[in-house]
C-alpha cells in the first residue's frame, strides 16, 4: 500500500482515536502482516508528519487529546491538578498545551508537537476521589485541589496562588474534610488546613454560603 492510502487511512481513524495511536493501533490499521514492512510504513508517516512519536509505542497526529495521551501513556492514570480545577472553575483558566495526572508508577514528563503531559507519582493509599467520564479518569475537583497541596510541599509549583486563588464556594468543604482525614502526614494536614481555611468559624461560614471563599 502507498504512503497516501495510509495517510487517509489514519485520517479516517484519527477521531475515533481521538489523535492517539499505539503500534497496535497501526497494525490494525494498516493491516500489514510482514514486521519490516510496517515499521518502513510507519517511518513514513513519521517523516510526511501524519505521525510523532511520543514515547515507545504512542504516536499522535495533529489536534489530538491530551488527557486521552495522558491514560494510553498509563492506563493507572487520572488527570488532576490545574486541569480539573480550572474545569470547574474553582481556579482560573490553566495552559491548554499541558495536562498533569497522578499515578502509580514513575514521575515522567513527555512532549509531542508542543504539548505536554507530566505524571506525578502518588502513593496508592492516596488514590481515591476518581472518575471515568469518555474513556479518561479524572480526579472530582476536591481531591484535584490536595493533589496540588501535596505536591505544593514535594516543590512543585502550583500555577495559582494556593492562598488566594481558589473559590472554595465551588467545592465540597464537607468532603474535602472527608479526603483529608484519609491523609496520615500531620505536616500536610496542617498545612491544607490553614491553606483551605477549614478551621473554625470561616469554614463553616464558606458552607452556609455566608462569605466569599476567595481571599
Amino acid at each position: 500500500m502507498n504512503a497516501t492510502a495510509d495517510l487517509l487511512e489514519i485520517q479516517a481513524l484519527q477521531a475515533a482515536q481521538r489523535g492517539v495511536f499505539s503500534l497496535a493501533d497501526l497494525r490494525a490499521a494498516l493491516d500489514e502482516p510482514h514486521r519490516a514492512a510496517f515499521f518502513r510504513r510507519v517511518r513514513q508517516l513519521l517523516a510526511a508528519g501524519v505521525l510523532e512519536r511520543c514515547t515507545n509505542g504512542i504516536f499522535v497526529t495533529k489536534g489530538f487529546d491530551l488527557a486521552v495521551l495522558s491514560q494510553r501513556i498509563a492506563p493507572d492514570s487520572a488527570v488532576s491538578f490545574e486541569t480539573v480545577l480550572a474545569r470547574a472553575l474553582v481556579i482560573g483558566p490553566s495552559p491548554s498545551t499541558r495536562i498533569s495526572a497522578i499515578r502509580k508508577g514513575r514521575s515522567h514528563t513527555y512532549e509531542a508537537r508542543g504539548f505536554g503531559v507530566a505524571h506525578h507519582h502518588l502513593s496508592p493509599t492516596l488514590r481515591f476521589g476518581e472518575e471515568t467520564r469518555d474513556g479518561v479518569c479524572y480526579t472530582v475537583p476536591e481531591k484535584a485541589l490536595l493533589d496540588v497541596l501535596t505536591f505544593h510541599l514535594r516543590g512543585r509549583r502550583a500555577l495559582f496562588d494556593v492562598r488566594t486563588d481558589v473559590s472554595l464556594d465551588r467545592l465540597d468543604v464537607d468532603l474535602l474534610r472527608e479526603y483529608l482525614g484519609r491523609y496520615k502526614n500531620p505536616r500536610f494536614i496542617a498545612f491544607a488546613k490553614n491553606v483551605l481555611g477549614l478551621d473554625g468559624a470561616r469554614s463553616d461560614a464558606v458552607r452556609s454560603g455566608q462569605v466569599s471563599s476567595n481571599r
